[in-house]
């Protein structure tokens, strides 16, 4: 009798946001339920502590706790890692690929295995991109 075939691990059950606090840091936020954690752009969140983390992580709101970024899904290689880049990405149904830059770090787009990742995403799901850089829309290619 013969085993089934073992399946390669899935990558987002490995994946970990480790010392990344991206999510926390460059996007605004306007959540009229949290007025605590509304903050403009490139503001960190009040609770986050830099190198260690979210202080409310155990009881923070719905939206932190259910937002995961794409490469944190699983998508794109290993050296996507937000923090790696100066950026994460992340999707919506309606048909775009949004990329949050850190105005800090060079643009991510500039980076061969980034610009791949972008190509190969819009090519496949008939995307388009959308970035932002320092809470502003940045004028993109596509």
């Amino acid at each position: 009798m013969s085993r089934p075939a073992a399946r390669p691990p899935d990558p987002a059950a490995r994946r970990q946001c480790g010392s990344c606090d991206l999510c926390c840091r460059l996007p605004a936020v306007d959540w009229p339920e949290y007025p605590e954690l509304c903050r403009k752009a490139d503001v960190p969140c009040p609770h986050l502590e830099r190198g260690v983390g979210c202080r409310i992580h155990a009881d923070r709101p719905m939206h932190c706790a259910a937002f995961q970024c794409l490469w944190l899904m699983g998508f794109g290689p290993d050296e996507l890692r937000p923090d790696r880049i100066g950026g994460y990405f992340d999707a919506v149904d309606s048909g775009l690929l949004i990329l949050i830059t850190d105005k800090t770090k060079p643009d991510p787009r500039t980076r061969p295995e980034v610009e791949a990742f972008i190509d190969d995403w819009c090519n496949r799901r008939d995307a388009r991109l959308l970035v932002y850089r320092g809470g502003r829309e940045v004028r993109s290619k596509r």
